[in-house]
């Protein structure tokens, strides 16, 4: 008996239903990575953002340590190690890190500080808080990383 060549053609092929299925299926797959591209973009931005914020904070608490203790930091202008007051201010960053001062308008990031000396006659550490918050022109940001660093005496 010889077999009908057309019902081998049948077997290997697809059908018109088959493949509306499939393109419907590879359709919604697009839409949604289409629909997800958005939120991933802003998710990597945001955390460049905050990447970048750590490594000024870094940069700023490095400053401090490497500074001599009686003066003012020497990139950042830290206060020196040697009063009994606390002290506490803010400057501004540019996107590189770089002190921009109060100039909320050229700086990136804002950055506030504050410098607590040891109680007296103990030889805990000085504590200095930094908070860095972005965009510098907003007075109630909703970015912000803080650290707290501990500077021996």
């Amino acid at each position: 008996m010889r077999s009908n060549p057309n019902i081998a053609f049948r077997r290997i092929a697809f059908s018109l239903v088959e493949v509306v299925i499939a393109l419907g299926i590879a359709a919604f797959v697009i839409i949604a990575i289409t629909g997800l591209l958005p939120v991933g973009l802003r998710l990597a931005a945001d955390s460049s953002d905050e990447s970048r914020s750590v490594n000024i904070l870094s940069a700023i608490a490095s400053d401090r340590l490497t500074s001599a203790a009686s003066s003012n930091s020497v990139l950042y202008g830290i206060p020196p190690l040697n009063s009994s007051q606390t002290a506490s201010n803010s400057f501004g960053v540019s996107e590189v890190g770089a002190y921009v001062s109060t100039n909320w308008n050229q700086a990136r990031y804002r950055v506030t500080y504050k410098l607590q000396p040891p109680a007296s006659g103990r030889l805990d550490p000085w504590l200095l808080s930094l908070r860095i918050t972005w965009p510098a022109q907003s007075t109630n940001p909703l970015n912000a990383v803080e650290s707290l660093v501990a500077i021996p005496q």
